[in-house]
């Protein structure tokens, strides 16, 4: 059996993204310089345990 883990976010203009489409207000920046390296390895065991992954149209094109 596999665990599904559903995140989603809902605005009221249908748009999570600043005006310019950046995402600046998303906060845990997993992977900058000032990082804890601890964290980090975390992000990355939660990211190795992911074997699919469906994502908007929008967010899917800036991947």
């Amino acid at each position: 059996m596999r665990k599904l883990i559903v995140q989603q976010w809902v605005t009221v203009d249908n748009i999570a993204a600043e005006e310019d489409g950046g995402l600046s207000f998303v906060s845990g920046e997993p992977f900058s310089e000032k990082t804890n390296p601890a964290f980090k390895a975390s992000m990355m065991r939660f990211i190795d345990s992911i074997d699919t992954m469906i994502l908007g149209a929008n967010t899917y094109a800036q991947s």
